[in-house]
């Protein structure tokens, strides 16, 4: 499972992308924590024990710092035993800021870069 974010100038940020969390077993779920690294960012709704049937959500978002295509994970402890660690791919692309170069020729842009 992953998400892909698109492309953002460097140091500009995507709309946040909602992951939802939810406790499918017959006991309780622990969650131990939920982290992403830059340059993705997540918050979330989690309380530390969710209840069978019970969800929350973690909202990531990308802020570009670098050009070209970045990638990370959304990482989600628990105390899942069967899966300890769930794992959502994240990936981003940085793009340059448009250029504009006009010398009483034609323009060039160039849009996103990388």
């Amino acid at each position: 499972t992953g998400i892909t974010f698109g492309s953002a100038s460097l140091g500009n940020s995507t709309s946040s992308q909602r992951v939802t969390i939810r406790s499918v077993g017959s006991a309780p779920l622990t969650i131990r924590n939920i982290a992403s690294l830059a340059p993705f960012s997540a918050t979330n709704t989690c309380p530390a024990i969710l209840q069978p049937g019970e969800f929350c959500f973690a909202d990531v978002t990308y802020t570009a710092n670098g050009p070209g295509r970045q990638l990370g994970e959304l990482a989600v402890g628990s105390d899942d035993p069967a899966k300890p660690t769930a794992i959502v791919e994240l990936a981003g692309t940085g793009c340059r800021p448009p250029s504009v170069q006009n010398n009483r020729r034609p323009g060039v842009i160039n849009l996103c870069a990388p």
